[in-house]
């Protein structure tokens, strides 16, 4: 289900409903023998196809509106992802997530805009296991942090800077925060190495670094970041063209530079 309004904003979408989606993909896992000498089931073998069929159910509450580059109202969405061989998939995982964003209006072109969000899985493969880094998380490496289970968010604030003819040149002040850690990991078995303790007994054969714990500590599985960036808008376009961040990973004690294209 699903409406749409044309409200006094430059554009503005309200919607509801519920989407099913499946999802067929076709993957070569490349397992090698990382130590000759250890017996290993998994690690001789050659690479092979693998099918992962997952039914992916998306709930989403949309009320979100931007007047030029201002966005106000807010926005709902849970999704969960389910592969079982019950469905023709060679893997057996899931993963579900709820996501929320709320922007609001201050001295008719101010935005402040806030976000939260969670999210779990088990037995992910490595290609979709929750990440934090980058675009998420500001001030770290694209993807530096992996587990099962995540709860973040971020604020911003922007503002205008000046303007030139259509376009408009805003400034932005923002905190992101994320919690990543993995809560279940495989036990030790005849897959591990001295390297990679767990690896996990499926197709794709999942190693986990000896780095890698299980369970949450807050010291380790928290990380925040803080910064600033500009965005370049054309008014006749509701989301901004281009911009830039700089953001400090406040663990890291470091400077990450991100290129911001569109939304």
């Amino acid at each position: 289900m699903q409406t749409e309004r044309n409200p006094m904003q430059l554009s503005g979408v309200r919607s509801e409903g519920a989407k099913l989606f499946e999802r067929v993909r076709q993957y070569f896992f490349g397992v090698r023998r990382l130590y000759p000498d250890q017996p290993c089931c998994l690690f001789d073998r050659q690479s092979e196809p693998a099918v992962l069929f997952s039914k992916f159910l998306v709930f989403s509450f949309d009320f979100r509106a931007r007047e030029f580059a201002v966005m106000t109202g807010a926005a709902l969405t849970a999704a969960f992802d389910l592969a079982t061989p019950g469905f023709g998939s060679d893997l057996h995982y899931w993963r579900s997530a709820v996501n929320f964003e709320r922007g609001l209006k201050f001295f008719r072109s101010h935005n402040f805009i806030y976000s939260a969000y969670v999210a779990a899985g088990n037995d992910l493969p490595f290609w979709y296991e929750l990440t934090a880094g980058g675009p998420n998380l500001r001030g770290y490496l694209f993807q530096q942090f992996r587990g099962d289970t995540t709860a973040g968010g971020k604020a911003e604030y922007h503002f205008p800077l000046f303007s030139v003819g259509p376009a408009d040149f805003r400034a932005l002040l923002f905190y992101d925060v994320a919690a990543l850690y993995f809560r279940n990991l495989p036990p030790a078995n005849n897959l591990s190495t001295p390297d990679f303790p767990r690896v996990r007994d499926t197709p794709d054969a999942r190693s986990f670094p000896k780095e890698d714990q299980q369970g949450f500590s807050p010291g380790r599985d928290i990380h925040n970041a803080v910064g600033a960036g500009f965005r370049f808008f054309l008014r006749s376009v509701a989301i901004p063209l281009l911009g830039f961040d700089a953001g400090y990973g406040i663990e890291a004690r470091h400077w990450q530079f991100f290129l911001v294209i569109g939304a």
